[in-house]
């Protein structure tokens, strides 16, 4: 395992050194920011802010193409990608924290019910994820419905939770920018930008 660490993200400089095919199907399901980033370890690797993978199921077994992943970034700016043949999506143009993300397939959208800690989505939707993902993303979570606590919390059909914070939810999804401090959880307060801090 180490040995495949090293060879995937270390010593290769250029394209001709790389242990992998490199294009838009690269690597489905790896943390594509592991290496795609500025201080990445291939000096020709373009820097993504966001990528990540969508998979047809839960166990992230094939590719899910043609879905649409939204990225509403804090100042109202909109990154659409569409996934390639083998799920994978990415994007160079910058944005800025927090951000909702939205997936989108035959005119059915589901919202990440919490901000994402990083635009590394692969990093927490993978096979053991991490970070309260409920592991890898796949068009099947379509079915999935989210319930609020009255608080901060909200509840998958799956049992599985998401926390809110710093912001409350509403019905079935965690607020992204507060009108007043109603809309943040207590010991937090909103400021003229509309971020709960």
């Amino acid at each position: 395992m180490l040995a495949w660490l090293l060879i995937a993200c270390g010593g290769a400089t250029n394209e001709s050194e790389y242990p992998f095919e490199p294009g838009p199907d690269m690597l489905p399901g790896d943390n594509c920011r592991s290496c795609h980033k500025a201080d990445g370890p291939y000096e020709d690797a373009p820097e993504w802010t966001v990528a990540g993978t969508v998979f047809t199921d839960a166990s992230g077994s094939s590719g899910a193409g043609g879905v649409t992943v939204r990225v509403i970034d804090d100042e109202g700016s909109v990154v659409e990608m569409v996934t390639s043949s083998s799920g994978n999506f990415f994007t160079a143009t910058p944005v800025v924290e927090p951000y909702l993300v939205e997936l989108e397939k035959d005119g059915v959208i589901v919202a990440m019910p919490t901000s994402p800690p990083s635009g590394g989505c692969n990093a927490c939707h993978a096979s053991g994820p991490i970070g309260g993902a409920p592991g890898a993303l796949y068009v099947g979570a379509f079915t999935s419905t989210m319930t609020c606590d009255g608080v901060s919390t909200l509840t998958s059909n799956d049992g599985t939770s998401y926390p809110c914070d710093p912001y409350v939810c509403d019905t079935d999804s965690c607020l992204f920018a507060c009108g007043g401090d109603e809309d943040c959880v207590d010991g937090t307060t909103c400021d003229a930008e509309g971020h709960c801090r």
